[in-house]
């Protein structure tokens, strides 16, 4: 059966990296609208490799994560637009790019993390709603769901796994925006990101491989909630340094 999930997955039609261009796009200018006018490009230039990062994360994971399938199959583990993206690979690659590429340009942390939080949204968001579309961690079938097919192209009236993890996700990162302080929201979107992934897994009909009982996007999202919660309450109490915010270089 997983032969037949990984060649379902890699069959996928390109408008599944569709979805993650718009998106990404959609977050790069939500990047130079938060930057300082004569930070803008240098800001984006920035963002534009945590998501070469991300995106070589995503995938080296899930090659990983079906190890067998691609031992048999070399030539497809370059097929990038066929899907095929691993959360976990990309959360962990990413994050080390962008504190790669904040030492390199000498940018002060957390005002850089927090602009990333804003890349993270809709590249998400487009993640969930592509994944929706072509059946990845399909919810479970119920009468009255959404006709949507699964990660072997059956269609069904399921639960609208996706769909309600977007929303959670849509609305918790708006609530942050618009009550979390600066220097605290890169911890808000990861508490956000947690409890958006941990609802997709909950209502997903076909959970993957576990341990404890968990999947390995339940314990990503596990540990996005405990950091990024205990994160928020820490940043929010910590007194912001005005150098900071005024595009000033780490010291």
């Amino acid at each position: 059966m997983g032969y037949f999930v990984v060649r379902y997955t890699l069959s996928m039609q390109n408008s599944y990296a569709l979805f993650l261009g718009v998106g990404a796009a959609l977050g790069l200018w939500r990047v130079a609208q938060a930057a300082d006018p004569d930070q803008a490009l240098r800001r984006v230039d920035g963002a534009l490799w945590v998501l070469v990062g991300a995106l070589a994360g995503a995938r080296l994971g899930f090659v990983f994560s079906h190890s067998a399938y691609f031992q048999a199959h070399p030539a497809e583990i370059f097929m990038l637009p066929a899907g095929g993206l691993s959360l976990p690979g990309a959360l962990l690659v990413g994050l080390g790019a962008g504190l790669w590429t904040a030492r390199r340009s000498r940018w002060a942390l957390r005002p850089w993390l927090d602009d990333l939080a804003r890349l993270a949204f809709p590249l998400a968001a487009a993640a969930l709603l592509g994944a929706w579309l072509h059946g990845a961690g399909a919810g479970t079938a119920v009468g009255w769901g959404l006709p949507a097919p699964d990660e072997l192209g059956v269609t069904a009236r399921r639960v609208p796994a996706q769909l309600l993890a977007a929303l959670l996700l849509g609305l918790v990162t708006a609530a942050g925006e618009r009550w979390v302080r600066p220097g605290a929201r890169a911890a808000w979107t990861a508490l956000a990101l947690g409890l958006s992934l941990m609802l997709a897994e909950v209502l997903r009909a076909q959970p993957g491989w576990s341990w404890l009982g968990l999947t390995l996007d339940s314990w990503t999202a596990v540990v996005l909630i405990l950091t990024g919660g205990l994160g928020t309450l820490v940043l929010v109490h910590r007194k912001l340094n005005p150098s900071e915010w005024e595009g000033g270089p780490q010291t």
